[in-house]
């Protein structure tokens, strides 16, 4: 009987639950980016500005590293990386 190690199936769990964590992540924050459009609607105020800087802010978090433009997020000095760092 082959049966596979038990590293593989732990793997296949982090994965599996980094999936999951990264999707509530991301309905979070088009859920809040939502919100903050209808309460920008329901204020009178002027849409356009709430809706550009909105999706710069969803484009700049939820852009995949490997692909996201140059312009988009600059990179921060030695200090930010020392505060915080993660990758």
């Amino acid at each position: 009987m082959n049966l596979p190690p038990a590293a593989a199936d732990l793997t296949a769990t982090q994965t599996r639950r980094e999936g999951c964590l990264r999707a509530l992540g991301v309905t979070t924050l088009v859920l809040l980016a939502a919100a903050d459009v209808l309460i920008a609607v329901a204020n009178g105020k002027t849409l356009w500005p709430v809706l550009l800087l909105l999706s710069l802010g969803l484009a700049a978090v939820l852009w995949p590293r490997a692909h996201r433009p140059a312009w988009l997020t600059r990179s921060c000095g030695p200090s930010y990386q020392r505060a915080f760092p993660w990758p």
